[in-house]
Order: C-alpha cells, then structure tokens, then sequence
C-alpha cells in the first residue's frame, strides 16, 4: 500500500511522464471500449509523431512491406489487440515527448536507446516461442525503467546526485528507497499498471531485474519475467556495458532455456545488434557503432581472467611504468610498504589497461618507452573520466626547460631526474602521497554528508508521506483526498474530464465500539480500507476522511462508472465478516454518488452533491447506493 500512496503523491504533480493528448483520448476511449479501427485511424491523423513510430512498428517488427502508406496502419488496428495497440501508442508517444528533461546527469538518449534494445531482445526472444505474446513483451521492455525517467523528471537535482554516485544498480535500488521511498522498479510498475498494462506484466517489470519465483503467483509470470531479463542482459552488452564477459556468459546460460543454444546464440545476436541499430535510425537516434559478437568476444579474450583485483581501500595504489626490468625492481623495493599497493607494468599501453582496470591512485612512469611513450600515457589517463584524478610522476632524463614545460602542460604532477636516488624518490613519494590521502578524506566527507542529506531528506519525505497519510487505515487522509480533488476539479475545469465521487459511511459504526470496544472498531476500519484498496481501480484514489467516512475520486469517470463501482464495493463490505477474535462482525455502509457539473466551480460543490446522496441512502434504510439529484 506505501507505494501506491507514494506513486499517487507523484502523480499529483502533475510530473510525472504523460502521452500526447491524442494518445491520451485514445486511451480513454479503449477503456469505454468505443475504439475502432477507424476511430483509431482518425485520431492518428492528429499525431503524426506517433503515428510515423506505429508504421514504423508494422514494418520492422510485423514485417509489413509497406512503412508509409495509411494500409499499414489499418493493418495494425485490425491485426492486434485494441490493448495491443493503444499501449504501443503508448509507449512512441512517451518516447518521442520525454527525449530529454532537467536532470542533467540522466542520459536520456541513451535512456530510450537501451528501453529499445531491451524491448527489440525481448520482442525476438519472445517470437521463439510459443507462450509469450511479442507484442506485449516488447512493451513492457520499452516501458520497463520508466520509474527512472519519472524519477529524473520529478527530483532532478536529487537524482543528478544519485547517478553521480552510485556504483551499480543494487546501490541505486537502495539510494532510491532511502531518499524517495520507493524504486524506479516499483515506480515503473505502479505507472505501467496505471496505464492499463495488465497486472501480471506490472508485477514482471517489477522484479525483472532480478527474478525470483518465490515474488510470483504462478510458473509463467516468473518465466516472462526471465525472459525479460535476459533481454536486460542482451541491452547491456549491445551498449557494452562491462563487465562484459560476466554478462555474456550468463546471457549465454540464460538463452539456452529459450531454445537459443550456444551455436545458436553469436548469429542471434549479431541480428539483434543489427536490427537495433534499424531502430535507432528509424526513431532519429545518433548513430552508434554495431559491434558483433565475435568482435565483443575478441576484445574480452584480450582480458579474459583479469578481473579486477580487491585492493584494500586503506592503502595506496601505486602503479610503476617502466621498459627497464632493473628499473622496475629498484621502483617496488624503494616504494613498497605496509600502506601501499605495488603494481607494475612494462610499457605504456599494459599500463593503461592495468590503470583502467585497478584505478591506482599514483603512476609513476619513464617517459621514453616503446610503444607508448609516458607522455602520450599521461594525455591519455587525463581524458578519461576513470583516471583523470590520478597524480602521475615522471621519470625523466630530459632536463630542459621546455621538456618540463611540455610534462606539466601534458598533465604530469611532478618528475623525477634520473637516475634517481631512493631519498629523492620517497620524498617525491610522500609529497604526492599528502595530496592523495586529503583528496580521499575530502571524498569521505563528502560521502558522508551526501549519506546524511539523503537521511534527511528520506526523514522529510516520510513525514510529509505520515502527513498525508491516515496512520490506522495506511490509506490517504482529508488533507490528501481534498488536494487531489482539487487538481483533478482544476483539470476537469480547464479540460473538460469528466470526474465523480463516492462518499461513504459505516452504518451504526458507533454500535460496534460501544460492544466490542474501540480496538475491535479499529480492525473493522482497517479491513473495510484493505477491501476498498483491492476493489477500487487502479485510477481511482480511496481515502479516510473521517471517523468512519471515506472518499473515492474516481476520475475520468462518468455516473454510471461510478454507480457501478459503488455497488461493487457495497457489495464486497456486506459479504465481509471481520474476525475480532472472540467472533465474527458485520457491517454495511452507505454511499452517495455525484459528478461534476457544468455548473460546479470547486470540489467542495461535488463534495457537497455527494454528501447528500449519502445521507438519502441512509435516510432510505441504510447498505445502498444513491445517486445525487441531476
């Protein structure tokens, strides 16, 4: 129930990431199922973004011939699911309104290039068998992280900070839980069940990032989730995201179980890449090389077994570059101690693989080497974001002025004349070795207040959610319900929605605390909320206004919407017997109806019609539903 609260706060907004006009009447029409092929023809006229991405859609993954003509498009809404192609729509939509936003360290290209990839994996992994529908995998691997791009969009500065210090995607989970109260995997699901993605799909995208049969009701949700998973793995390493060779070897072990075997798995893949890179010229992204699954496996076999080391993070790393074996001996025994790390290379291209594999704090290298020379070593590691931190020390015969010059301009820190004695090379040594230690005391403290802002930060969230939260019930309170009415009356004014609500009373409430006390009244309100959240609708906020008064809103809902909605949940409390322990209770309630009028002007006027309802159901003998006078 906390992230629904929380997903309806975000929701509140008014941020979170929403359709085209267009595709948002379309939606709404297929929820009153009056969507035909050529309604959905006619309103595709009116967004033409979308519409271009859906012929786009018939062509490469339908494989209908023709991309331009308005038969493809006919071909679509005649040849899938009404809620097929309204989620496709979608999806496009989303995609060509939310290229880019204010949170400035979210790649948000690269964002909808990897969701494409995923949803392309996922779509063909899909068409290999014969359980899972393509068309819905492909959704839901296009809209599987849209609870990081809502995040991005709603925190961005808080989010900004996230990325730039998260180191996976288990610490994100973690950091997003501690300062938002909930993950971009519970936020996607929350937001794709919202849009009317079906509950089983929700609940995949939810936990695909790490399936576990024991998270779902039955064998094939936990098999789609997988299956999706394994099109996270594919996407990953299609933007070569390391470490690779771990990736592909569990993508390899995963594909086995789709009848993708090992043989089977380098062509797969290669016409996955391939096929990717249609996609992202179709829907205008920046090029990007295709790389090949030989060519991936190649430049792996280079580092095959050099995984990275576990250093102890309380020593210094060291890395010593030189071409002279005697050289490089003299280095680690004058360097080595009991707070260092030694590592050695013998030319500038081992060291550049070992600095970007083990990230020593310090290289002190020879400037003439074969190969690569210290020099172009030096350029190199300060144009990497990985090593550009570095202090780097150069060895050097070159005495100069110009030479030196030229070191300092490259980016070296500080040099060394050769040769060396050890007292000079310590000296040197300790000098770089101050400078370190206050930049990583500067990077603890820094850590430390970050950790702490987003405590406290985590604290103020939690107490505005308490706020805006009845503590008995878990459901929103008055405060809450009244100011999502109010945005929900401010949109029905400015754009004509239509909107209604339910008011509701527990019949003779009082009774039940005065017999069975007021700790057995409260499990009675604690069940009646339990089954008002599972019968409401998904786009339908149910709060506890009152002692034993709720409030549905039901938006984007007409009177008779509501009506029915009403008797369900009358219904589902009369059939309700509440187990207090020492015996069964049963109670009914009462409920009152309205939507707005033309002639309303503020919530309080529909709170005001409904509450009347209310109470002529009550006065017409209780457990019913009225309808406010038209």
């Amino acid at each position: 129930m906390g992230t629904r609260i929380i997903f309806d706060q975000f929701n509140e907004t008014g941020k979170l990431p929403s359709p085209s006009l267009t595709v948002l009447k379309l939606m709404g029409m297929a929820r009153e199922g009056v969507v035909t092929p050529e309604a959905f023809m006619d309103l595709m006229e009116t967004d033409h973004e979308t519409a271009r991405d859906l012929r786009e859609y018939t062509h490469l993954a339908l494989l209908v011939p023709d991309r331009r003509g308005p038969q493809s498009l006919h071909l679509l809404a005649t040849g899938l699911d009404i809620r097929i192609i309204v989620l496709l729509a979608l999806g496009f939509s989303l995609l060509n309104r939310h290229r880019e936003g204010k949170c400035r360290g979210f790649d948000y290209v690269k964002f909808w290039s990897v969701s494409l990839a995923r949803a392309v994996a996922a779509r063909a992994i899909a068409q290999m068998q014969n359980s899972f529908n393509p068309d819905e995998l492909f959704i839901c691997g296009l809209l599987a992280q849209m609870g990081s791009l809502a995040l991005a969009d709603i925190f961005p500065e808080e989010y900004d900070s996230l990325i730039s210090t998260c180191t996976n995607e288990q610490e994100m989970l973690i950091r997003e839980k501690e300062l938002f109260g909930i993950t971009h995997l519970e936020l996607s699901a929350e937001i794709l069940h919202g849009w009317g993605l079906q509950e089983k799909h929700s609940l995949v995208v939810r936990f695909h990032e790490n399936p576990n049969p024991y998270n779902f009701p039955d064998q094939s949700s936990f098999e789609i989730a997988r299956l999706l998973y394994l099109a996270f793995l594919l996407s990953k390493i299609l933007f070569l995201e390391v470490p690779l060779l771990e990736k592909l070897n569990h993508a390899e072990l995963l594909a086995e179980q789709y009848n993708i075997s090992q043989s089977e798995f380098g062509p797969f893949f290669d016409k996955l890449s391939y096929h990717c890179h249609e996609w992202n010229q179709v829907l205008r992204f920046p090029p990007r090389p295709i790389s090949s699954y030989n060519q991936i496996m190649a430049e792996e076999g280079l580092q095959a077994g050099q995984q990275p080391s576990h250093y102890d993070k309380r020593k210094i790393r060291i890395l010593a570059v030189d071409d002279d074996p005697l050289t490089l001996i003299r280095l680690r025994k004058t360097l080595s101690g009991a707070d260092k790390e030694i590592l050695t290379a013998c030319d500038g291209e081992d060291a550049l693989r070992v600095a970007l594999r083990d990230s020593p704090h310090m290289v002190i290298t020879d400037w003439r080497m074969p190969k690569m020379d210290g020099l172009e070593l030096c350029r190199i590691l300060r144009r990497t974001s990985l090593t550009q931190h570095i202090y780097i020390v150069m060895l050097t015969n070159y005495k100069s002025d110009d030479d030196l010059v030229l070191a300092f301009e490259t980016g070296v820190d500080d040099f060394i004349t050769k040769p060396f004695t050890p007292k000079v090379l310590e000296a040197r040594i300790h000098s770089g070795e101050r400078l370190i230690r206050y930049q990583k005391t500067i990077s603890h403290d820094r850590e430390v207040i970050q950790r702490y802002a987003a405590q406290l930060t985590s604290a103020n969230r939690q107490l505005e959610t308490m706020a805006m939260t009845d503590p008995l019930t878990g459901l929103p309170n008055r405060r809450s319900a009244m100011n999502r009415l109010d945005a929900a009356a401010a949109e029905t004014l400015r754009h004509g929605e239509r909107l209604s609500c339910i008011m509701i009373d527990i019949d003779h409430f009082k009774t039940v605390n005065d017999t069975f006390g007021h700790e057995s009244g409260d499990l009675v309100l604690k069940a009646i909320a339990t089954t008002f959240h599972r019968k409401a609708r998904i786009y339908d906020t149910v709060s506890r206004t009152g002692g034993e008064e709720f409030l549905v809103i039901c938006a984007r809902s007409d009177i008779f919407e509501s009506q029915q909605l009403a008797e369900r949940l009358r219904q589902a409390i009369a059939d309700l017997r509440v187990d207090l322990g020492k015996g069964f209770v049963q109670v009914t309630i009462s409920l009152g109806v309205a939507t707005w009028r033309p002639e309303f002007t503020d919530s309080d006027a529909l709170i005001r019609a409904a509450d009347k309802a209310m109470y002529k159901a009550k006065s017409k003998g209780r457990n019913r539903v009225e309808l406010a006078d038209p």
